[in-house]
């Protein structure tokens, strides 16, 4: 006998809301949902270049799920045919065996997709369904509708030296690794990394489909933390802390400036001062992602590591491409839709240099605990998106 085995996959819909606006324009602000067609705990919204057209891609419960990265309609994502694995995940109660492995994470370098996979194990001692090790695959698509082999680039027997998991003092299953992107617009300044290790962490760039090579990572940020995220500025790989790094890139004008947070406060460099960093705003929760926009920043909030965290997304506007000292309203109903119960994963902005009304903008949502403490629901969870067309942010 088997049954589905649904692992961190979570659903999608917004009803909360933070009454600072007259009750009358909060009406107006109730979008009614469109049918969600995107599910689950998308972790990356990721670039990528397939036959010289430039996509974006994401990991859903659907599988790999791909779509042009300026269509501007709700609807318009398609399921890449051709998945390295089977990422429907059952357990064999007879057999006490798993079948099908968990799609984590989908990331792109500048020839090459990756997708991360979770493979699972069932422990007759505890009697619980553990991470048995982590896979990484790439493949070099000449089109979506390219059906060659996709290459096993780390397996079970190399896996524990890149994504170690350990097994806390609570008897909690936790990952000591990160694989993060710079992400950029321009195809020559993607790149892909693993931090394997949280006490002596080691390095590693993706290049290919060949084997990881080890990268020494200093942090642009000034700290000595474990490097989180990475972007490309000045014809370098800038390293910080904070999950949340960005730049001013364009599909066709090299970065001018680069942000990122420190816990929950977003820094940059300076407008005056190309090579210098300062402190722009501190937001007072931590910063998990950014999307820049021609006149703004959008800022998401979130602490993965708390069961309960305030999540929720800020907006600061540009000067001179140096954010404000404050917050500003949106004029979108943003705000209304991603309130403080739920954890902002990723944010994009699909078409960079434009200004925010004129921008497609994608947000992936989370949250952490349970319905009853975090005041929110599984059913609100997946990717949701701004159209210049539409006006507001709704389900993808």
């Amino acid at each position: 006998m088997k049954k589905d085995f649904l692992a961190l996959m979570v659903f999608s819909t917004i009803f909360f809301s933070s009454c600072q606006d007259p009750i009358y324009f909060e009406i107006l602000k109730d979008v009614p949902p469109t049918e969600a067609t995107i599910l689950g705990n998308i972790t990356a919204i990721t670039r990528t270049t397939v036959a010289n057209e430039e996509y974006l891609v994401i990991n859903s419960v659907d599988g790999i799920r791909y779509k042009k990265h300026d269509g501007d309609n709700h609807g318009q994502w398609v399921t890449f045919t051709n998945p390295p694995c089977d990422f429907k995940v059952s357990y064999d109660e007879t057999t006490l065996e798993f079948t099908g492995e968990q799609l984590l994470k989908v990331l792109s370098s500048e020839n090459t997709l990756y997708a991360v996979t979770a493979v699972y194990s069932y422990s007759q001692e505890s009697g619980t369904s553990i991470v048995d090790y982590i896979k990484l695959y790439g493949i070099n698509l000449s089109s979506w509708q390219d059906n060659s082999k996709w290459t096993t680039i780390i397996d079970k027997d190399t896996s524990k030296q890149y994504f170690p998991l350990v097994m806390n003092s609570s008897d909690y299953q936790e990952s000591q690794f990160a694989v993060f992107q710079t992400n950029a617009p321009m195809k020559a300044h993607r790149s892909v990394y693993i931090r394997s290790g949280n006490s002596s962490p080691v390095y590693y760039e993706l290049k290919g489909l060949e084997a990881p090579v080890k990268k020494e990572v200093t942090l642009a940020d000034g700290t000595s933390s474990l490097a989180n995220s990475a972007v490309y500025f000045d014809s370098k790989v800038l390293f910080f802390k904070s999950p949340a790094s960005t730049t001013n890139e364009t599909y066709s004008q090299n970065a001018t400036r680069y942000y990122y947070a420190i816990d929950g406060t977003l820094y940059g460099n300076d407008a005056n001062d190309s090579t210098s960093n300062k402190k722009f705003i501190d937001i007072g929760s931590q910063i998990s992602s950014l999307a820049v926009c021609s006149n703004s920043i959008l800022i998401g909030l979130g602490d993965f590591s708390k069961t309960n965290s305030t999540g929720g997304i800020k907006r600061v506007l540009l000067s001179n491409g140096n954010p404000n000292s404050y917050t500003s309203e949106f004029d979108s109903n943003a705000s209304y839709q991603f309130t403080s119960s739920y954890m902002i994963n990723c944010l994009l902005n699909a078409t960079p240099g434009e200004s925010e009304n004129n921008s497609c903008l994608y947000i992936a949502n989370s949250f952490s605990g349970n319905n009853s403490t975090s005041n929110a629901s599984f059913k609100n969870i997946g990717l949701w998106s701004y159209y210049p067309s539409r006006g507001n942010w709704n389900r993808e």
